[in-house]
């Protein structure tokens, strides 16, 4: 699957949207269809960026004593000869992620 999820047209066809890669989730329902759904995405990891200057102190985010973690996703088929495509559902942060970023996948 291609990562990142097709956004609408811009106005005035001024090119393709970019993919929209992380989707809020509050004040949301998703079902599942034929086309279209929930997912798990499996990972070992993720990184977090912070500070103000570059070059950014890096963190990996991993389950503790676990061997992988599953992120939620929506994905969507996709239109005639395109690949299906996802993206991460965010929300706010928990404990665990609020010190390294203002939203959570």
């Amino acid at each position: 699957m291609r990562f990142g999820l097709r956004g609408p047209e811009r106005p005035g066809g001024k090119g393709k949207p970019p993919p929209v890669i992380n989707f809020r989730s509050e004040g949301r329902a998703f079902g599942n269809g034929e086309r279209s759904g929930r997912a798990l995405v499996p990972t070992s990891g993720f990184y977090e960026f912070t500070g103000d200057r570059y070059p950014k102190t890096r963190w990996i985010l991993r389950g503790v004593d676990q061997p992988f973690l599953a992120l939620a996703a929506l994905w969507r088929a996709g239109a005639e000869g395109e690949p299906d495509a996802f993206s991460l559902l965010t929300a706010a942060p928990g404990p665990d992620v609020a010190p390294y970023h203002d939203r959570g996948v």
